[in-house]
């Protein structure tokens, strides 16, 4: 609200006599016209369009690079509901995908492009895989061919290699985090790396309950200690049935 502040005249008699100034408040409400919101952040250089996918603390949208018009992969990360849902781990555990990310370059591994950050929500700007995951083709086609689940278990474990290589546990390989480069290939991306985390160098093992109970393996639920390589056998196994048989 603005006041504006008026002068009235009012006489005091008739002939030469003085008038007085008399100053009288008049208030009026008027709406101020907002200017247009600046573009700034993940917003001046991405287009944000469709939705691709959801988790529980995670959304992920299709992007466009508004200089150059790739593609790309945008996953919105809600930092509180993470948080609820990770409480028992790293309060900051979000963070670790893309300091993860950021130091891999693999193939089979999803690149990270660009990374934004807002008081609520972290953004990863990925390579989009367009196939979808291993998930929906294997519940498309049945079964796949030996010569197709030859190529796609060998990339999976060379991924996987690379990653232990670099002393690196994904702690989630399932095949809803195995992407499809695009539908005409079985050229597959590693992705989610949410739950992964690097071990020290005196580390071989970590602690924490985690993953899909379907693909742990059965000495993570017994609390057996094992290295890298032995649990991932397991799960690159399952995958490997539901695949083939």
């Amino acid at each position: 609200m603005f006041v504006c502040i008026l002068d009235k005249e009012e006489g005091k008699g008739g002939g030469g006599m003085e008038t007085k100034k008399k100053k009288e408040k008049v208030s009026f409400v008027f709406c101020l016209i907002k200017s247009e919101e600046k573009v700034s952040g993940i917003n001046m250089k991405y287009e944000l369009r469709a939705t691709l996918g959801t988790g529980s603390f995670a959304v992920v949208k299709l992007g466009v690079n508004r200089s150059t018009g790739q593609h790309v992969a945008i996953k919105q990360i809600d930092k509180k509901k993470y948080q609820a849902k990770c409480k028992s781990d790293a309060p900051d555990g979000f963070k670790n995908e893309f300091e993860i990310l950021r130091n891999i370059n693999h193939k089979n591994i999803i690149k990270l492009y660009d990374v934004f950050e807002t008081e609520e929500t972290l953004y990863l700007v990925l390579e989009i895989a367009s196939g979808g995951d291993l998930s929906q083709k294997i519940v498309q086609q049945k079964i796949l061919s030996e010569n197709i689940a030859r190529k796609v278990m060998w990339q999976l474990l060379c991924g996987i290699k690379h990653l232990h290589d670099g002393k690196i546990a994904h702690r989630d390989v399932k095949p809803e985090n195995v992407l499809l480069k695009d539908n005409d290939s079985w050229e597959i991306k590693i992705t989610d790396f949410g739950l992964a985390r690097v071990l020290n160098l005196d580390q071989g093992t970590l602690t924490t309950l985690c993953g899909t109970p379907l693909f742990l393996a059965p000495e993570i639920l017994s609390s057996h200690k094992l290295g890298l390589f032995y649990i991932y056998i397991h799960i690159c196994i399952c995958i490997c049935l539901l695949i083939y048989c």
